[in-house]
């Protein structure tokens, strides 16, 4: 009896051992599994497919803090519009959204650019439509050019460029026209010196009221046209001189 009591006492302290032994193998598997588990050792264990095709990429664009709706505060003026107007033509205002450039921001929030607000309405226009309704001023021009230089808007001072010319060339003609209206008043002025009892001139409209206002007898005054090049274009078949020397007993003659 004694001898089975002894042999059951060493199994049961080989069973405690047994046992003891199995909890720490279990643990070292349970752990080793935990390790297998974890992304880094999936991504290291796996490779890739011989046929897989490489993930598409983009170019890299620079993130930038601005919503589509951007407020602009130029020289204390606030202008309000959208990120792809801005975006629009290459230049200053289209780098500094594409970029991570510093920029300056009033208290509100709006980015503040030191420029003449007046002329900032063309520069946005232009960015807008791709045209500009330009004010006829050549001062005024210079100065939406100096703008658009500033903004490095290439189209812009083209269209500068080119109305400029327009109206510089616009000015000459004018300054011809000018010309040849005085040459042929002078013309007027000495025919009427030659003549001066047939042929009168009214120069102002106080001396046409004058006229009408003491006629002695029935008055006409004969407006006579400048064309395009300031140059005297009498009625078609209308000769001053005949006319004149047919009618000045009948009628007081005048040419304005």
């Amino acid at each position: 009896m004694a001898t089975n009591i002894e042999e059951l006492s060493s199994k049961a302290g080989s069973l405690s051992i047994d046992w003891k032994a199995f909890q720490q193998w279990n643990e070292s598997l349970r752990e080793k599994n935990l390790r297998a588990s974890t992304p880094e050792s999936i991504a290291n264990t796996t490779s890739p497919s011989p046929r897989a095709s490489p993930a598409p990429t983009t170019p890299y664009r620079a993130p930038t803090p601005f919503g589509n709706i951007l407020k602009l505060n130029i020289g204390g003026m606030v202008f309000q519009t959208t990120k792809a107007t801005l975006a629009k033509y290459d230049g200053i205002l289209k780098t500094m959204l594409e970029t991570n450039a510093p920029i300056e921001k009033d208290e509100s929030g709006a980015i503040f650019i030191d420029r003449d607000p007046y002329y900032f309405r063309y520069i946005l226009n232009y960015m807008r439509d791709g045209f500009v309704e330009f004010p006829n001023s050549l001062k005024e021009l210079k100065e939406i050019q100096t703008e658009a230089q500033h903004y490095q808007l290439d189209g812009l001072i083209a269209l500068c460029m080119m109305r400029m010319d327009k109206m510089e060339k616009t000015a000459k003609d004018e300054e011809n026209k000018k010309k040849n209206q005085e040459k042929q008043k002078a013309a007027l002025a000495k025919k009427v010196e030659e003549k001066r009892d047939d042929i009168q001139v009214l120069e102002t409209d106080g001396q046409l009221f004058k006229v009408i206002a003491k006629a002695d007898k029935p008055t006409i005054v004969i407006y006579y046209l400048i064309d395009g090049f300031g140059t005297f274009v009498p009625p078609k078949g209308f000769y001053m001189d005949t006319f004149v020397e047919r009618y000045k007993k009948k009628l007081d003659i005048y040419f304005s």
